[in-house]
């Protein structure tokens, strides 16, 4: 300490005695944090690269808590990884808030999509249909149908006059509905073995729409890893070959920050619809430290998104996707 003109004291501030234990343990998390964050940055497509590639809003809040931990007690080498852990995150999150959306360029109608993965052993079959109407979709894809929720989402044909429906004994039944009449539609499997998608076309602002509704397996183990990854690569091959505006949504089975997505966006080129709305986090609902989002709307460059939003589904692991998209007049092709 030392003394001032008028006696006062300065105090200079120690870190606080910490436990070697728990400074040899802080300093392996953040390494494994490290490790988690920068490895799935390349393009490796393997099991346990695309497992820890999902959770960036934890891996960021974790080295806020490292660097604040670090900053403490002046941990200098320690504190310059926690900003680059922070700093990585950050950069990955950030396009999904700015900048803000701008849709100064979008003319109407809108067309509003919604994404329900309703989950197969879900039985609260009228309060979860009571929600998704609410919402006043014009196109709805629901997720793993069953036998059972195909005889309840019979009930909407009478707003929903249009839909296909395919329903399965485990996970990967699939139905989609509108509002707009089909001028085609057809069930489309991508790849041998795989599930299921529906793919329609239906005439929005006088011109077509290409509707994509799929669900891809998921990675849970390194054969389901596989599977989806043929699948999101074969529907972007088919996604790059189109060239009617066109709109792809469905579950899946990945975050925007997986390889495998980084692949599908730079091969087929949509945009998703969360850029400048946030991130919005879709699964597991029910285990909210684990939220990331894998419910996903993208749309080609023809249409532009209005707005997205989110919802609790009744019963349901995962929480509806909502998103309005218009047409994009500066490229509409007349």
């Amino acid at each position: 300490m030392a003394g001032g003109k008028n006696g006062s004291r300065r105090v200079d501030l120690k870190p606080l005695p910490i436990n070697p234990l728990v400074f040899w343990l802080s300093r392996s998390l953040l390494v494994t944090l490290f490790l988690f964050s920068v490895i799935p940055l390349f393009n490796l497509e393997y099991f346990l690269v695309d497992l820890v590639s999902h959770f960036r809003v934890q891996y960021l809040i974790c080295g806020v808590v490292a660097l604040i931990f670090f900053a403490i007690n002046r941990q200098k080498p320690w504190i310059l990884a926690s900003i680059f852990c922070v700093g990585v995150n950050l950069w990955l999150i950030f396009p999904f808030y700015f900048p803000p959306p701008n849709n100064s360029a979008i003319k109407e109608p809108k067309l509003r999509l919604l994404v329900a993965n309703v989950h197969s052993r879900n039985t609260r079959y009228i309060e979860l249909i009571s929600v998704v109407k609410a919402q006043n979709p014009d196109v709805i894809a629901v997720l793993e149908v069953t036998p059972e929720w195909e005889d309840v989402l019979r009930s909407i044909n009478e707003d929903y006059p249009f839909s296909e429906i395919r329903p399965g004994a485990g996970h990967f039944g699939i139905a989609l509905f509108s509002r707009h009449p089909f001028v085609h539609i057809e069930l489309k499997i991508f790849v041998s073995s795989g599930p299921s998608s529906i793919v329609g076309e239906i005439q929005f602002a006088d011109q077509p729409l290409k509707i994509i509704a799929t669900h891809p397996v998921p990675p849970l183990a390194p054969d389901f890893f596989a599977l989806r990854n043929e699948q999101l690569k074969a529907i972007a091959k088919y996604v790059d070959r189109e060239e009617l505006p066109l709109v792809v949504f469905g579950d899946f089975n990945t975050t925007p920050w997986s390889p495998i997505y980084r692949m599908f966006s730079k091969i087929s080129g949509p945009k998703n619809s969360r850029a400048g709305y946030g991130v919005l986090p879709t699964w597991p609902r029910r285990i909210p430290i684990f939220y990331i989002p894998i419910d996903h709307c993208m749309f080609s460059d023809q249409l532009a998104g209005l707005h997205v939003q989110t919802h609790d589904l009744p019963g349901s692991d995962h929480r509806m996707l909502v998103t309005d998209i218009g047409v994009n007049a500066s490229v509409r092709k007349d």
